[in-house]
């Protein structure tokens, strides 16, 4: 976590956001234990994907996002997975 330095996750990959290639971001195939999903479920911009915020189960900050349903245009995606 970028604000209080805990280990979110041993398996995190460096990636970047598709929609936006100026955003960095790091993404993971093990269900992290240190976060836990906030919030409602929404949509992107871009896709019909349903997505939700996570947060740092040790200081409690926003720290990302998981995809809670993912739409068929980005299942079809050549670069899903």
């Amino acid at each position: 976590c970028r604000f209080c330095e805990s280990i979110i996750c041993e398996r995190g990959m460096k990636a970047q956001l598709l929609a936006d290639q100026a955003i960095g971001l790091f993404s993971t195939d093990d269900a992290p234990q240190s976060v836990q999903l906030i919030g409602s479920d929404y949509k992107p911009t871009n896709c019909n994907c349903r997505i939700r915020d996570t947060a740092c189960l040790t200081c409690g900050n926003a720290i990302g996002y998981h995809i809670t349903q993912p739409c068929e245009k980005c299942l079809m995606a050549e670069n899903n997975g």
